[in-house]
């Protein structure tokens, strides 16, 4: 009898721990070993798919949108920042451009002509007909000014007086003029100023006074006295403006 029960209890044991060994052992289907295969082809698969798309795009040649990679040693050109000026086109249909009328040359002025005295050099063929007595019947006195006599510029313009008396004189008006100490002006008349001296009475003695404003710079001058007719010289003098 105890044989009987202890043979069960030993059946027993055994079916409970075959139960437990099928319960807690996994078939042929999932068994580690599978699993673990599977996973080592998909990351093999994934590998090889990742190794294939970055050779595929490192050989792909450029495109016309991809942007040019510079070196940093390469300089880069610098566009100047002074933009030129734009020039406006003619077109057929456009008006042509207007031109700018050149402007005329200042002429200088007709009252202001070149002065050759500026270096006080004396005219030689006045200085001589100083030293003569011209007329031997005619006599110049109290002429003013004096030879070497000095007129001052004043606000920009100088004051000038002429005053005298002849004697033995009785002919028609005489003139006064005012020559630079250039020779070649004096043969040619070009005289800086004209003063018609009128005789209201025929006498043996004619008296004359003048004063006129000018604008002549610094330098030497004459004065001649004569006929307003012809170039019969009755009196030269000299003066300076400074």
């Amino acid at each position: 009898m105890k044989e009987v029960l202890g043979n069960r209890s030993k059946n027993e044991l055994r079916e409970t721990l075959a139960s437990l060994n099928r319960e807690f052992t996994p078939s042929n289907e999932t068994r580690p070993s599978f699993k673990l295969w599977k996973i080592v082809l998909t990351i093999f698969v994934l590998a090889l798919g990742v190794g294939l798309w970055i050779w595929t795009s490192d050989n792909q040649p450029p495109t016309q949108n991809s942007e040019e990679v510079l070196d940093a040693k390469t300089p880069v050109p610098v566009q100047d920042s002074i933009e030129e000026p734009s020039i406006p086109l003619e077109t057929p249909d456009s008006p042509p451009l207007e031109k700018t009328p050149d402007l005329p040359k200042p002429t200088p002025p007709l009252n202001n002509p070149p002065i050759a005295g500026a270096d006080y050099s004396p005219m030689p063929f006045l200085e001589n007909l100083m030293a003569e007595n011209l007329r031997d019947n005619i006599q110049m006195t109290e002429i003013f000014p004096p030879n070497d006599h000095v007129f001052i510029i004043k606000k920009n313009s100088t004051d000038l007086v002429f005053s005298g008396t002849i004697l033995n004189y009785s002919g028609e008006d005489i003139q006064l003029n005012i020559y630079n100490n250039n020779e070649e002006d004096f043969n040619k008349g070009k005289s800086l100023l004209t003063q018609i001296i009128h005789f209201d009475k025929v006498s043996d003695t004619q008296s004359f006074r003048f004063e006129r404003s000018v604008k002549l710079p610094k330098g030497l001058y004459y004065f001649v006295i004569e006929p307003t007719r012809g170039r019969t010289v009755l009196y030269v003098g000299k003066f300076r403006i400074e």
